[in-house]
């Protein structure tokens, strides 16, 4: 890998040209699950009680 050479220079060292890019951020598309932990106390609780 040569670090001295750009994007641009490379690509037209080699003749080729950037015809699409796309972008993609870290944890892009996964949902974190929302907990609220007075309800998941309770639907244990209630779980126990049941058994």
């Amino acid at each position: 890998m040569d670090d001295s050479k750009t994007v641009e220079a490379y690509l037209e060292s080699v003749n080729a040209s950037v015809v699409e890019f796309v972008r993609f951020e870290v944890g892009e598309g996964i949902e974190k699950a929302s907990n609220d932990f007075e309800s998941e106390v309770a639907a244990t609780m209630a779980a126990a009680l049941n058994n």
